[in-house]
């Protein structure tokens, strides 16, 4: 143990070289993690189905006809133009009415917006119609598709039996009333521009109306909530919505029992759609994960050989430099075969974990953080050393004091690397102004590229303070050691000398035992003497009295004879 620390305290770390090595541990972490990571790789993820409508046109069914001047500058956009932002090219796209509060608020729903997923896989067109009335199947694909095209908050629908009773009151106040998709409408538009209201501080329900109208913003209908989506996409997506069954239900054309049947049917389909479209892309992520980390491996032997052939001097053959070169990166190769596969099978745990989380945070009807990409790419990046973090937290033999030092190594690298992360937008603007062509792509690899290697660097720190804390107190450590030694030292003397007092009063026992006994015996003797000489008295004067006896029987007898009368 003492040697071990002894030649702990000689070791040294050049700083510099530790920069270096956490640069390119950074930088193979985010290159690991590159095809979950990237954006741009995101999207080519997508199913196909998804993928060809991109640069198809959509277009809002009812336009203001009566503004001419609008008309004439109605612009059309493509679903790939509405996938990143919900405003089309005729909206407001404004936050005019809101309060402060309300519109830093919306900006992370846009945000939010533009970061999700989107998944639609069938539109109408003037060529083809979505035959959402016959087949229900493809209603029900269509319905799936807009959520992920929601903006803003998820404001609850009424209940069945609220909608029923507020219905019933409806009819009593009129005889003539039958437009009840109309009404229902009405009463649901209404609830949902007053939460509007306190969503984002309007100063009434007509100027949060006001604001979605102009922002071509329409609201959906569905059983778990009423939501906003750009009207081009819900005009596109033709469906018979949550409204249609209801105002069936509420005729009675179908029973509480078939209405319940279509909700869960609504539900069962959006699941579905959502583990074929994500089924599709974790697939791909994983296809582009092994296609990278091979060629990552074989380049980097490739580089590697090439460098130690072409620095021996030699006058061989160039064909035959290049001959024992193949040769040599084919061994290396089969080397490193295990690390390859091993590498290959950590980045696919990696990808599945990351898709998985992406399709969490789709799914969460209010879910307000933009920052959430940010710390799912974050989780990627870093897979290898949360995995080993979170060993060492939930590792029972671990002290408190290394699981929460880990855990507080975990969230600090995390926030940097969100913040790095968050940096792509503002190196885009900054490239883009500058006239530098793939801005977008080159701005988040260097934005993916800086988060990685700061998270690195937050590592290195925390392991450098701990291991630093740890050289620091070496020397005492040593003393305590050695101090701890002469308590043993000293303990092994004392409990030696411990064991001879024992020793030595055992003897004592023995010997006051063994009196103890003689004196005992010795009394028993006197006493049984005592008793005896009792005895002897007792016999003594038994013969005394006998002789007494005899003597005086005998003297009778001699005065018996003599008497002649006798």
């Amino acid at each position: 143990m003492l040697s071990e620390l002894q030649s702990g305290t000689q070791e040294k770390h050049d700083v510099l070289k530790d920069l270096l090595e956490v640069a390119k541990k950074g930088a193979l972490d985010y290159l690991d993690s590159f095809t979950d990571t990237s954006d741009t790789i995101s999207e080519n993820k997508n199913p196909n189905s998804v993928r060809k409508l991109n640069t198809t046109e959509i277009d809002k069914k009812c336009k203001p006809t009566t503004n001419q001047e609008k008309m004439d500058n109605w612009q059309p956009r493509t679903i790939g133009e509405a996938n990143k932002s919900p405003f089309d090219k005729n909206s407001a796209t404004s936050t005019k009415g809101m309060s402060a509060e309300g519109a830093s608020r919306f900006e992370r729903y846009e945000k939010v917006y533009s970061q999700r997923i989107k998944s639609i896989r069938a539109v109408s067109t003037d060529d083809n119609s979505i035959q959402y009335k016959q087949d229900s199947n493809a209603n029900y694909e269509s319905l799936a598709a807009l959520r992920g095209y929601r903006i803003g908050p998820v404001v609850s629908m009424y209940s069945k039996g609220e909608i029923k009773q507020m219905y019933e009151a409806k009819k009593a106040q009129s005889d003539s009333f039958d437009n009840v998709s109309s009404w229902l409408a009405k009463e649901n538009f209404d609830k949902f521009d007053d939460q509007l209201v306190k969503e984002f501080g309007f100063a009434n329900r007509a100027q949060a109306t006001k604001w979605r109208k102009d922002n071509n913003l329409t609201i959906h209908e569905g059983p778990d909530g009423m939501f906003l989506v750009p009207s081009d996409i819900h005009d596109a997506a033709s469906h018979a919505g949550y409204r249609s069954e209801m105002q069936k239900y509420l005729k009675g054309e179908i029973s509480d029992e078939e209405l319940r049947r279509w909700e869960l049917q609504d539900k069962v389909s959006y699941v579905g759609h959502e583990m074929s479209v994500r089924g599709i892309r974790m697939m791909k992520g994983i296809g582009l994960s092994v296609i990278k980390d091979v060629l990552k491996s074989s380049i980097a032997i490739i580089v590697e050989e090439t460098i130690c052939e072409f620095k021996r001097k030699c006058e061989d053959k160039f064909v035959m430099r290049i001959s024992r070169l193949c040769k040599a990166c084919l061994e290396h190769i089969k080397t490193k075969c295990k690390d390859i596969i091993n590498n290959i099978k950590k980045n696919i745990a990696g990808s599945i974990t990351s898709e998985a989380l992406n399709m969490l945070v789709d799914m969460l009807k209010n879910f307000l953080f933009s920052t959430a990409k940010n710390i799912i790419k974050i989780i990627r990046t870093m897979w290898s050393s949360i995995i080993q973090a979170v060993k060492t937290i939930f590792n029972k033999e671990s002290t408190w004091s290394e699981r929460i030092f880990e855990a507080s190594k975990i969230l600090t690298a995390g926030f940097v690397g969100v913040v790095g992360f968050s940096l792509n937008e503002l190196l885009e603007k900054g490239l883009t102004s500058i006239g530098i062509p793939f801005a977008s792509f080159i701005s988040e690899c260097l934005s993916g590229l800086f988060a990685s290697i700061m998270s690195a660097l937050v590592f290195m720190i925390f392991d450098n303070i701990k291991g630093h804390f740890k050289a620091k107190s070496i020397y005492s450590q040593q003393s305590i050691l050695e101090t701890q030694i002469l308590f043993v030292n000293s303990a092994r003397i004392d409990i030696s000398t411990l064991r001879t007092n024992m020793a030595v009063s055992e003897t004592f026992q023995f010997f006051s035992d063994a009196i103890n006994n003689m004196q005992r015996n010795f009394q028993h003797i006197e006493e049984e003497k005592a008793k005896g000489e009792e005895k002897s008295r007792i016999i003594k004067s038994h013969i005394e009295n006998n002789h007494k006896q005899n003597e005086d029987a005998y003297n009778r007898l001699k005065v018996y004879e003599k008497d002649d009368k006798f």
